[in-house]
């Protein structure tokens, strides 16, 4: 899930010198314009206003492009059937060990959003009384489906040593981009003996890869089109069918499995593309899921994000891919906004970790699209992962403290989540996440014991 979301190529520009360069001939030439009309002191006001709003704007627009492609990274085997494709495509090896690099990273980004850089005011939504009161709970008491009721996951628990450490912070579920390993290899062995189960991310995968075909076969795309991806690896998808089919032969590849109770299907989507554009193939998706195990379940992604001074992003338009024919749960994904490392970091705590402006806004979205939360269950994906981003040099991601992780998860389970997963043990694109940060290990623990006290266990 590393979202959910808009993909103009990365702004690098850094702001801090933009003033420089222009402020002294730009003043000279407004004080020349307005000689006795306004003074020099309002000038430098008004100059100070229309570049912390452009700095707004621009870093907005840099948050947007952080939709981490790192899909790009090594190239994930997809199941063809050779009648559908008529050409020769090799099919999944499953004895492969999943990798972190084989889909974006959920989006940690300021999306676009009707504010940028103020607090919006959330339309009341059921669940979440205000913005700044605690979300009421909602009942829960007969899980749908009991094998994600009332648990704790974790992705990118792709390797033996990710799993020890996670299931030691008290995580029984793994999903990991690139589908499931094989249950014989060195890491499905650890999952098994680690006692997890794991949500497959096979469509998720095939989708993204389907719409990277699609923007390549664009003429004269957009920066955001040609952006998307930076090669068409799998040109053979080029219909819905063809992406059923490849589900279709995957499923069939994995219905014995030990240790899969479901799929994540949707992750950071490509806003350039039209809204609700995967709904077809959600819903043709869920129905073979269900039709070769009645009790996997799909978990369709949402990313939101959370700006510095409590402001938030979300774009409306995102939740046009949920549908409740093709969705059993949804999973949003909010995460503290990419911030430029030219200027001094903002404390964690300048970020709304309750959500409680950013919940409401995702919660009405949805809700417009048709969910009930009381039928297609809410897991909550809060952050797990942070600091100098690899990709995009000029950027980094806030480490939350052990306080922010608890109120995050302890907000999504009061708005009424029924799971937490949080993201993650490994991403290419950041060095921090539990195994390796006190704090967050502490934070994933103690946020574990908050949504069981809460959830009355």
């Amino acid at each position: 899930m590393k979202n959910n979301l808009p993909f103009l190529k990365k702004i690098r520009k850094q702001l801090a010198v933009f003033p420089v360069v222009i402020s002294a001939s730009f003043l000279r030439k407004l004080t020349s314009i307005f000689k006795n009309k306004i003074s020099f002191f309002q000038l430098n006001l008004i100059f100070i206003i229309f570049i912390t709003s452009l700095g707004t704007l621009v870093l907005s627009t840099n948050s947007f492009a952080l939709n981490r492609n790192t899909k790009n990274g090594r190239k994930l085997s997809l199941n063809f059937p050779q009648n559908i494709l008529h050409v020769n495509v090799a099919t999944s090896n499953n004895n492969s060990q999943t990798s972190n690099d084989l889909s974006p990273t959920p989006t940690s980004v300021l999306e676009n959003t009707t504010s940028g850089n103020a607090p919006i005011t959330p339309t009341p939504v059921p669940g979440i009384s205000s913005a700044t009161s605690t979300p009421t709970p909602t009942p829960t008491s007969i899980p749908i489906y009991p094998s994600l009721y009332h648990k704790f996951g974790g992705f990118s628990t792709a390797t033996t040593s990710e799993v020890v450490d996670a299931a030691s912070d008290g995580i029984q579920v793994a999903l990991n981009y690139g589908g499931s390993p094989d249950p014989t290899s060195t890491l499905g062995k650890q999952l098994l003996s680690s006692n997890f189960k794991v949500i497959d991310s096979y469509v998720q995968n095939v989708l993204y890869y389907y719409e990277c075909h699609k923007s390549k076969i664009i003429q004269n795309p957009t920066q955001a089109e040609s952006s998307y991806c930076s090669s068409d690896v799998y040109p053979q998808l080029t219909s819905d069918n063809v992406v059923i089919a490849s589900v279709s032969a995957h499923l069939q590849s994995v219905q014995n499995s030990p240790y899969i109770i479901g799929f994540w299907v949707l992750d950071d989507q490509a806003l350039w593309d039209t809204p609700g554009y995967a709904v077809n193939i959600l819903n043709q998706s869920r129905t073979l899921i269900h039709q070769t195990n009645p009790n996997w379940f799909t978990v369709c992604g949402f990313g939101g994000a959370m700006g510095a001074n409590y402001t938030t992003g979300w774009t409306t338009s995102l939740a046009q891919n949920f549908t409740t024919q093709g969705c059993d749960m949804v999973g949003l994904y909010n995460y503290s906004s990419s911030q430029p490392n030219n200027i001094p970091l903002p404390n964690s705590d300048n970020f709304d970790w309750s959500m409680s402006h950013l919940l409401p806004q995702e919660f009405a979205s949805l809700q417009a699209q048709g969910w009930n939360i009381t039928k297609e269950p809410l897991v909550g994906i809060p952050q797990a992962w942070a600091g100098q981003r690899t990709d995009v040099k000029t950027v980094y991601e806030i480490i939350p403290s052990t306080q922010n992780m608890v109120t995050q998860a302890q907000s999504f389970c009061k708005a009424g989540a029924t799971a937490i997963i949080w993201y993650a043990w490994a991403d290419s694109t950041v060095p921090y996440f539990p195994w390796n940060t006190p704090v967050m290990a502490q934070g994933v623990q103690q946020g574990l014991a908050a949504c069981n006290s809460w959830w009355g266990i």
